[in-house]
């Protein structure tokens, strides 16, 4: 089988199961009115259950279609890679302060993700097993996961079959349809697959992943409650005007350059 029709292959409707499964549980788990640590000791069950069966199932139809590691990484990192890491992670915080700011003005809400709820109580003076559960999760589990089937297989496939630009836009939709935070991981998700496709790495959208999900994690034991308070003076108006225009001008830097067809 040619490599150009290996993630081609890839059943969608068993993951489009697993994604309505995904949704209904986290719901669930979000109704619930249990106390925190069973609360969490849940959530991690869960996610360790969710990103085992995803995992099982993309690597034995890996095995079956002879997918092996260089066709799933791709390029390896080098200095230019580690200077666009850097500046897309610059923009994942601006694109995720966007989003907050967007929901609080006109919503009058913040997000719930799930990094958010992994870390709800956690601290760095009292952590315990359920804490370094949510950090192997939060940090390394769901970014390579995620960045495998959405980056590699999902976008892959759908690039054979409609073109990377409409891959790109369905691809983001459904990855942010699995988040609580709907714009915020759409965009995030456009600027992964715009990185994959231009560097033909799959390291480059995991590591930006997974610093992402660092940053957040560990903003809020920073800054704590007092974010919000900024967030909600008057000058939130004006800071949302220049993110976008930000994150604008960095997309349309991405999108207007050609877009190969395949990675292969």
């Amino acid at each position: 089988m040619k490599k150009s029709e290996q993630f081609k292959s890839l059943r969608f409707l068993y993951f489009a199961i697993g994604a309505l499964l995904l949704l209904t549980v986290s719901v669930a788990l979000s109704l619930l009115n249990i106390n925190n640590e069973i609360s969490q000791h849940l959530w991690n069950i869960y996610q360790f259950v969710l990103y085992g069966t995803w995992a099982g199932w993309m690597f034995f139809h890996f095995k079956k279609l002879g997918v092996i590691g260089k066709d799933l990484i791709g390029e390896n990192l080098n200095g230019h890679r580690f200077i666009t890491i850097f500046q897309a992670t610059i923009i994942m915080v601006f694109i995720h302060v966007f989003s907050y700011l967007i929901q609080l003005k006109f919503f009058n809400f913040g997000t719930n993700s799930t990094t958010e709820i992994s870390f709800r109580n956690f601290s760095w003076r009292t952590t315990s097993v359920e804490d370094i559960i949510s950090l192997l999760i939060v940090l390394f589990i769901a970014p390579i996961i995620e960045e495998i089937y959405f980056r590699r297989v999902l976008l892959q496939r759908w690039s054979s079959k409609w073109g990377p630009k409409r891959a790109i836009i369905l691809s983001s939709i459904v990855f942010s349809l699995l988040h609580a935070d709907i714009l915020g991981k759409f965009i995030f998700s456009i600027v992964l697959s715009l990185l994959i496709l231009k560097t033909n790495s799959l390291l480059v959208p995991i590591v930006v992943h997974i610093l992402n999900n660092l940053i957040f994690s560990i903003t809020p034991l920073i800054i704590g409650s007092s974010v919000e308070f900024i967030l909600n003076t008057y000058i939130n108006s004006i800071v949302i005007v220049i993110i976008f225009a930000l994150i604008f001008l960095y997309l349309k830097r991405l999108w207007t350059t050609s877009l190969p067809e395949s990675n292969y």
